[in-house]
């Protein structure tokens, strides 16, 4: 069988992953082969992933293999797991993970069955926590460039703190947006109180920063050069003059 699964965050694909191989199939550690990569998964992995399918398994009824993340797959080396996916045998099990299934060849979706996770709840902060994250965020609009790009290296090291940033970001910007089309936000007590900071913002450039953060949370999804993109986010990002 072969499964691919999306939604929910990278550590949740990657634990139900787990589960299905080692609960579900009650598949042991010695007959799991994880393939995983930092920047790829290339055709050699696929091809020596392929070889270790072929033999039995240890002390497991099946084996299994885990690609994650599958995002990471080359072109080639997906082409290349098309026939080990079309014809897995009964003791194997094949798993891959992916943000969606736009991330990975519509020939390797097709011979997989989707396991698709809830997505991710909502943010929910104290107003304590929420203040705390409003400070940094007004701290960085009147950052320079090379506190932005210490910013931006910190974060690309570490792929889950990086997307809890900017989804903590996200949140924080669409409060304030609510706030400059004279709505009624649930944190509006402590907006009010940053009223002055944020007043040189339009509702345009508001908008336009929601886009740039879900793009560059997208790309961060891909792998596609993480750094890089958060350094063109927060180089991007309005400067404010004021408390400087």
């Amino acid at each position: 069988m072969s499964y691919l699964v999306i939604g929910g965050t990278g550590s949740e694909r990657q634990q139900k992953a787990l589960k299905i191989s080692n609960i579900e199939y009650r598949i042991s550690k010695f007959d799991t082969i994880l393939v995983e990569g930092e920047t790829s998964i290339g055709i050699d992995q696929i091809r020596d992933l392929c070889q270790s399918l072929a033999l039995k398994p240890y002390n497991s009824p099946n084996k299994a293999a885990i690609i994650h993340p599958g995002e990471l797959l080359t072109a080639e080396a997906q082409n290349a797991l098309l026939k080990t996916l079309e014809e897995a045998s009964e003791s194997s099990i094949l798993i891959l993970t992916a943000p969606n299934i736009e991330s990975l060849l519509p020939t390797v979706v097709s011979r997989c069955q989707i396991i698709k996770l809830p997505p991710k709840s909502e943010i929910k902060l104290t107003n304590e926590e929420f203040s705390q994250y409003l400070n940094i965020l007004i701290s960085l609009l009147t950052a320079g460039v090379g506190e932005r790009l210490k910013i931006a290296v910190s974060l690309a090291k570490n792929k889950e703190k990086a997307n809890f940033y900017l989804d903590t970001q996200i949140f924080l910007w669409r409060e304030i947006l609510l706030t400059k089309l004279g709505l009624s936000p649930q944190y509006i007590n402590m907006l009010t109180r940053c009223k002055e900071e944020l007043e040189f913002l339009t509702a345009k450039q508001i908008i336009n920063i929601i886009k740039n953060l879900e793009k560059t949370k997208g790309l961060i999804e891909q792998n596609i050069n993480p750094r890089l993109a958060l350094e063109i986010f927060l180089l991007d990002l309005p400067t404010s003059c004021v408390l400087k």
